[in-house]
């Protein structure tokens, strides 16, 4: 069982859309991301080995989707700087659900696109292949 979860801020202090990774131990937390104001990050996973993170950011009128990979560990020892990658979903791609874990630490991503569903895989640390 992970020693961290990752909540949506809700204090009226901060921005509603921020998120945060709290130790379930030492009750420390850090900033995963933070509100623009244009987008709404959710659908947070944590990978069957505890030590990545996945969440969408959901931005835009048309439904413009980004897929963010956090690496916890290197999240944690350099205070967030430079701790995962990114996958924006190409133009016309829908999302038809949140990214999931693979046990082999890659990404299964359902979408749709021209009437067509597909299922991706995103390897997190290579290509992507639909």
């Amino acid at each position: 069982m992970s020693e961290h979860f990752c909540i949506p801020n809700d204090s009226t202090a901060r921005h509603l859309q921020d998120l945060w990774l709290y130790h379930i131990g030492t009750g420390e937390s850090i900033q995963i991301s933070s509100d623009d104001g244009k987008s709404i990050d959710s659908d947070v996973r944590f990978s069957p080995d505890d030590r990545m993170i996945t969440y969408v950011e959901y931005a835009g009128m048309h439904g413009e989707r980004t897929i963010h990979i956090v690496d916890i560990a290197h999240m944690l020892s350099s205070a967030g700087e430079g701790a995962g990658a990114s996958f924006a979903m190409p133009d016309g791609v829908i999302l038809l659900s949140p990214p999931d874990w693979l046990n082999s630490g890659s990404l299964l991503v359902n979408s749709r696109e021209n009437g067509l569903t597909e299922a991706w895989v995103l390897r997190v640390r290579g290509e992507v292949h639909r």
